[in-house]
């Protein structure tokens, strides 16, 4: 009997180990505390074709990782190549698209293949690109840390390919208006209702934060993309321009719907026109001290609800629905943001590299400084606008926090900072008009 309830203890405990080797076997990618162990497996690709995925999705096989990152502008933002391989690139964007976006709506258990967020990549983001730029866009398979393959035409990147395209934490900083922020990775968590993600300071965070938050977490959209016709240059630094020239640009005019509007732009049969002069002055919010975004604003309800409204039916008929891609919102009215302002008003490289003024009242002059906050350039008088004859500051739906909201002031230059979201400033409408 002794022997026999040694023999049972032993079969006890070797199926207790055998369960246990199983279910760490099964389980997803620890967090780790350093970087090597992530390197060491990186040797391999991470992005392969399995059976079950569909046939003409790309496998971009053994992609090396650039030691220089190149820059390219494409679709409207500015991308940073991260590998090469058969004629086509890995992109991602140099900054984020978003900021405060969910990985998932709601909370419980996700993955990256049933996620709100790559629904909204793939669908809303993809669909906002032309149909050339579609086109060359390349549908790729994923491996998704244990969870289901997918293929898509726009990802995130996962835990191993932030690390292995990377490598330094440096060069995984994102910003958002300058602001060092957190992204998003399509890796599960340290559980099913976590998402991995990239600090602000660039270390990879495999424990990851549930995926219904969204405070500070932003969205660093990656593709494949066919080079055929790809301009790639590589990362500079440029310096302030010397030359204070104004560069003066003609607009066209017209009117509709009794307001003057300048034509900034005309495209597949209709024009981007933006007020003349400034309609009134409003709050960007009409809430004190409290945390807001555009698609939400008053301003955002008053534009497309009483002033739209005051428009003929006939009219409004002509007014199409925006995509506004920096908010991921739709809106027939709206305000312009920062990067088009300086892309129909005048250029002058400052805002793309950072460089921001301050006025000097030493020197009576406004020169460059460290924590400047103006984009003070030869296109300011382009900017310029009046309320009742007079010049006046006017309001833009780019926020550098959600307290305050960007504006172009007096001078023409841009403030990046901004003033307080429940302040009153010009309002100068822009919509697109079916010609």
């Amino acid at each position: 009997m002794k022997k026999l309830g040694l023999v049972i203890l032993a079969l006890v405990l070797l199926c207790g180990l055998a369960f246990a080797l199983s279910a760490r076997k099964g389980r997803r990618h620890p967090a780790a505390q350093d970087e090597t162990a992530f390197k060491q497996e990186s040797s391999t690709a991470f992005i392969s074709i399995e059976e079950q995925v569909e046939p003409e999705a790309f496998d971009p096989g053994n992609a090396e990782a650039l030691l220089t990152f190149e820059e390219m502008d494409f679709g409207g933002y500015t991308w940073i190549v991260l590998a090469k391989h058969e004629g086509k690139a890995l992109i991602t964007t140099k900054d984020v698209v978003v900021n405060r976006r969910q990985y998932n709506w709601e909370y419980g258990l996700i993955s990256w293949e049933k996620c709100t967020l790559r629904e909204t990549l793939n669908g809303f983001f993809y669909n906002s690109f032309s149909s050339e730029d579609r086109s060359r866009i390349v549908q790729t398979s994923l491996t998704n840390g244990g969870d289901a393959n997918t293929s898509d035409n726009i990802f995130l990147l996962s835990v191993e390919e932030a690390i292995k395209y990377f490598g330094e934490n440096d060069r995984r900083i994102a910003h958002d208006n300058e602001n060092k922020v957190n992204w998003w990775l399509r890796s599960p968590g340290g559980d099913r209702y976590k998402a991995a993600y990239v600090r602000g300071d660039g270390r990879v965070d495999t424990d990851g934060v549930l995926a219904n938050q969204n405070s500070n977490m932003a969205v660093r959209p990656s593709l494949w993309l066919n080079l055929s016709d790809a301009i790639l240059t590589e990362t500079v630094t440029t310096e302030a321009s010397a030359t204070t020239t104004k560069m003066a640009i003609e607009y066209k005019t017209m009117q509709f719907g009794g307001y003057d509007w300048l034509v900034l732009d005309e495209q597949d049969g209709k024009a981007l026109l933006i007020t003349k002069d400034i309609i009134g002055q409003r709050p960007f919010n009409t809430e004190r001290n409290k945390k807001t975004f555009w698609s939400s604003c008053t301003l955002r309800t008053y534009l497309n609800g009483e002033f739209y409204d005051s428009f003929s039916e006939a009219d409004r008929n002509r007014i199409a629905i925006t995509k506004l891609l920096d908010e991921w919102d739709e809106a027939k009215i709206f305000l312009l943001s920062i990067q088009e302002v300086v892309k129909y008003f005048g250029d002058s490289g400052d805002f793309k590299a950072g460089i921001r003024k301050g006025y000097d009242y030493w020197l009576e002059s406004y020169v460059q400084e460290v924590n400047g906050e103006l984009i003070y350039d030869q296109y300011n008088d382009n900017r310029l606008t009046a309320y009742n004859e007079e010049k006046s500051e006017w309001l833009l739906r780019t926020q550098n926090d959600r307290y305050h909201a960007a504006i172009v002031n007096r001078q023409g230059a841009i403030d990046v900072k901004g003033i307080s979201a429940w302040g009153y400033c010009g309002v100068r409408p822009a919509l697109w008009l079916t010609l």
